[in-house]
């Protein structure tokens, strides 16, 4: 699997979310915080500058959370998040190097969209025993886009980020058939707007 580099682009990474998608990069990654209970054990993959810790942080719940990314610049700035009521553990890696388990509820923010499809069925299946018996894995990230503005702002994206950090995904993974291939159901899911969704899954027992 391919290591995307993010480091170049960390210093400008959220400003940049913000003029191409405004608020609902961060709308999705709320949409189902609920879902997040009292005192769970929590894995964030992939977290990049750590937005999801001040949402988490802002539902004011006494969370332990393992904070995973590869990009040293990113996980440098996710450490300056404020996480009052989180006891935050910050790991730089790929997720799979990773030993932790135990986990009630997986995050996974637009994390599998940079991967091309076999990839992300690799990862849906490392991830999934690391889940306790009940335990979910939210889900946000973008899908296949319906409309001519979207399609064209999905391949500039993918352009810029395959020059920026090297991936080798060039379209938007069929999330569906690969959570069922791997083994896992959903239990609800939430658009957010243009071709973004939120969606909460289970491993299937």
């Amino acid at each position: 699997m391919v290591r995307p580099d993010y480091n170049r682009i960390a210093w400008c990474y959220d400003a940049l979310a913000r003029v191409v998608f405004g608020p609902l990069l961060e709308r999705a990654k709320q949409a189902l915080l609920e879902e997040v209970r009292e005192g769970s054990k929590v894995l964030v993959v992939g977290g990049g500058t750590g937005k999801i810790l001040a949402c988490l942080g802002a539902k004011g719940k006494a969370l332990s959370v393992d904070f995973v990314e590869l990009s040293a610049n990113m996980l440098a700035r996710a450490r300056r998040q404020k996480t009052t009521n989180l006891a935050v553990r910050f790991h730089q890696g790929d997720i799979r190097g990773t030993n932790g388990a135990g986990y009630d509820v997986i995050i996974t923010n637009f994390f599998f969209s940079q991967f091309r499809s076999a990839e992300v069925a690799e990862l849906l299946l490392a991830l999934k025993p690391k889940l306790v018996a009940g335990g979910v894995l939210l889900f946000s990230d973008f899908t296949a886009p319906a409309c001519f503005s979207d399609r064209l702002t999905g391949k500039l994206m993918y352009l810029f980020f395959r020059l920026a950090t090297g991936i080798k995904a060039s379209r938007f993974p069929d999330y569906a058939s690969l959570f069922t291939g791997a083994g896992f159901t959903q239990l609800k899911a939430r658009p957010v707007g243009r071709n973004i969704v939120a969606a909460l899954y289970k491993p299937v027992a």
